[in-house]
């Protein structure tokens, strides 16, 4: 109950959007990813690597001598862990068993045709790794589904109306058969109630970009355990892109901390892109970016369609922490950068 809780929000529909342009980037690193691996220029080279540092150097062998066009990806690093996971049982084998890690090479490389311009595969270590076959090959490419399934080929199951809309349509159709309800939740309480029977909630790739754009349903369930609004501060996200000292007072004072006064360099774009790079070198792995365009201007009356069945969960938000945002403007919108 002492607990205070600092909630940053964006408009449910840019939010959601945004997500959604978020995952499509990530989903396409994804494939760029599994494209590499299975080009026999790339895999060749990276079998090599992986007879040269051995299943008990990967970590750090691995980034050393693996073919650039890996190395220099954003899944690099998820790749990599997923080696050291699977060849963890080679790892604590005893030396007279590394058969087991051969084992692992030829179950995860394929023989592949000759590509353009690219090097052949060393003949003895060829006939090392394959020795089952009746003729070892000159090039190899990565079996990506049976040995990198980790966050790889995720998918995005649709377009981003058609995903709305169907959640929409789920949440509305559980509300009327579980509450006999025709029309949004009348409470917060009553929005988390309807979370609590309709949402199945998931991490990751997900078909819940209405769900968490819900936010009074989701605060009401924490105000189970935290008293609100009391003990609660709802920032705007884009009031915090356009006046960052004047909230991060706000949060000072609510939190009574000593308010600090910030260099205004700090919130300009290269010095965030610098910082990021340098404190967060991961930060776009998953699709994330600080600046980005969208594919295409999202369909002025999809925006409409949407906003018409956020405002009353909108209101509801507004209600509970006694303002509401101006500028989120319901009957008309247009894509936030």
């Amino acid at each position: 109950p002492r607990a205070k809780l600092v909630v940053l929000v964006r408009e449910p529909v840019a939010r959601a959007r945004s997500e959604y342009e978020m995952k499509h980037r990530r989903v396409e690193a994804q494939d760029e990813f599994a494209d590499a691996l299975r080009d026999a220029a790339v895999a060749t080279p990276l079998l090599e690597c992986l007879v040269a540092v051995g299943p008990r150097n990967l970590t750090q062998g691995l980034a050393a001598c693996a073919p650039e066009r890996l190395a220099t990806s954003a899944r690099f690093a998820l790749f990599r862990g997923a080696l050291v996971k699977r060849l963890r049982p080679t790892r604590r084998a005893a030396p007279s068993r590394r058969g087991l890690f051969v084992d692992f090479l030829e179950t995860c490389f394929r023989p592949a045709d000759d590509p353009p311009a690219a090097r052949p595969l060393d003949p003895g270590l060829a006939a090392r790794v394959f020795d089952t076959a009746p003729e070892p090959p000159r090039f190899v490419a990565f079996n990506v589904r049976p040995c990198f399934a980790v966050g790889v080929r995720e998918r995005l199951a649709g377009d981003f109306a058609a995903l709305m809309r169907a959640e929409i349509d789920d949440l509305q159709r559980c509300a009327a058969d579980t509450f006999a309800w025709q029309s949004a939740p009348a409470t917060p309480d009553d929005a988390a109630a309807l979370v609590d029977a309709c949402v199945d909630v998931h991490t990751g790739i997900s078909i819940q970009y209405v769900y968490r754009g819900l936010y009074a349903a989701q605060l009401a369930r924490c105000g189970r355990h935290v008293p609100l609004p009391r003990r609660l501060l709802v920032l705007e996200s884009d009031h915090l892109r356009q006046q960052p000292q004047t909230l991060l007072d706000q949060v000072a004072d609510f939190l009574r901390l000593p308010r600090h006064a910030y260099d205004p360099a700090l919130f300009h774009t290269p010095t965030l892109h610098r910082t990021i790079r340098e404190k967060f070198p991961t930060f776009e792995n998953s699709g994330w970016q600080l600046d980005t365009s969208y594919r295409a201007p999202l369909d002025p009356d999809l925006a409409r369609e949407l906003g018409a069945f956020f405002q009353p969960h909108n209101r509801l938000l507004f209600g509970l922490i006694g303002h509401d945002f101006p500028h989120w403007d319901l009957s008309s919108h247009s894509p936030a950068k």
